[in-house]
C-alpha cells in the first residue's frame, strides 16, 4: 500500500518581507502599487490573487488564490517591488568591463566612443536619463 502526501510549495522569495526605508512612500490603489522616493516614482499593476499589505515599515505579499501561476507571481511581484524600492532610494547602476589588447573607450558629451579592433571606432548614443562614467580606462559605469 502506498501513501501519497501532498506538500504545499512555498515561494522562498515571496514569503520574504520588504523593509520600507525612510523617505519612501508606498500607496496601494485598486491593484496598483506606487512607490515614491527621492529618485522618483515607480508604478506597478498587480495581478488579482496577490495582495500587498503594509504594516509599520514592512511591506509583505500574500496569495489569495492557489495554483502554479500564483505561486510564480508571488515571488515575481515581491522581487519587482523590492527592486522598485531600491530604485527610488539608491537608483540603478551597472558596471561593464572591457577586456582585450588595444580595446579602449571614452565618453565625449552624450556619446561613448569604443575602439574594439574594427577599422573604425564604434559610437553609441547615451539614452536620456542615464549617466555614464569610465573608470581606469576599461570599466564603464552606467547609472540612472
Amino acid at each position: 500500500m502506498f501513501h501519497v502526501s501532498c506538500f504545499m510549495k512555498m515561494s522562498k522569495i515571496g514569503k520574504k518581507s520588504i523593509e520600507i526605508p525612510q523617505g519612501v512612500e508606498i500607496k496601494l490603489d485598486k491593484g496598483e502599487v506606487e512607490v515614491k522616493g527621492p529618485k522618483g516614482t515607480l508604478t506597478l499593476s498587480m495581478e488579482k490573487g496577490i495582495d500587498v499589505k503594509i504594516e509599520e515599515n514592512i511591506l509583505s505579499l500574500e496569495k489569495s488564490r492557489e495554483g502554479k501561476k500564483f505561486q510564480a507571481l508571488w515571488g515575481l511581484y515581491r522581487s519587482l517591488l523590492s527592486n522598485m524600492v531600491l530604485g527610488v532610494t539608491k537608483g540603478y547602476e551597472k558596471k561593464l568591463e572591457l577586456q582585450g589588447v588595444g580595446f579602449r573607450m571614452n565618453v565625449q558629451g552624450k556619446k561613448i566612443n569604443l575602439a574594439l579592433g574594427f577599422s573604425h571606432p564604434v559610437e553609441v548614443e547615451v539614452p536620456e536619463g542615464l549617466e555614464v562614467k569610465i573608470e581606469e580606462n576599461n570599466t564603464l559605469t552606467i547609472s540612472a
